[in-house]
This record gives structure tokens, sequence and C-alpha cells, in this order.
């Protein structure tokens, strides 16, 4: 079997754009500084970062007005985690960041 150790770190962040209600001062806050940490040292060990969070089209057919819907400024990281240089971001589907 193929050696399959990771060569450089991953940081996987998720659900950190603007439509789910991150604001300084809001619940949960305090978290996005860790987060931070974490993206500026991945960046220092030259891995990529990964920034997944909800999309969701007009031809959806959900109920109601979804916040995370594409063209809209919710889909965009909030300004404190905006991706950098290679991160990569990944707009999932459905609640899961990992499935399918």
């Amino acid at each position: 079997m193929a050696d399959q150790t990771p060569k450089k770190p991953v940081v996987i962040i998720l659900d950190m754009a603007n439509g789910y209600g991150w604001k300084p001062g809001s619940f949960g806050y305090d978290m996005v500084a860790r987060v931070r940490t974490a993206q500026r040292c991945c960046l220092r060990s030259q891995g990529p970062g990964d920034s997944r969070h909800s999309m969701r089209r007009p031809t959806d057919n959900l109920p109601g007005q979804p916040s995370m819907m594409v063209g809209s400024d919710n889909l965009n990281v909030i300004p404190e985690l905006q991706p950098i240089n290679k991160d990569i971001l990944i707009y999932k589907r459905l609640l899961s960041g990992f499935f399918p």
C-alpha cells in the first residue's frame, strides 16, 4: 500500500460565511479568533485551507427565503477568515461538509 501520510496540514473551516450570522459580539464569535489562528498556522506551513458552507439554488424549491442563496452576500466567507493564496472554497449542498 502506498504511503498515505499527509505531507502538509490542512485546516477545514466549516460554516464561517456571512449567512450564518457571524458578527462581532454574537454568540460564539470569540471562536473566530481561534479559527483564524489555525488558518494562519496552516498558511505558514504551506498547507491549504479549506472553507465549506452551504449553498442553495432557486431550483431547490425550498419554502420561504433560504439565506444561503447563489449570488447573495450571505455566501461570502466572513472578513476575518477570507481564503488566502491557495485555499479551497467548497459550497456544500447538504448539511454535512463531508458527505457525500
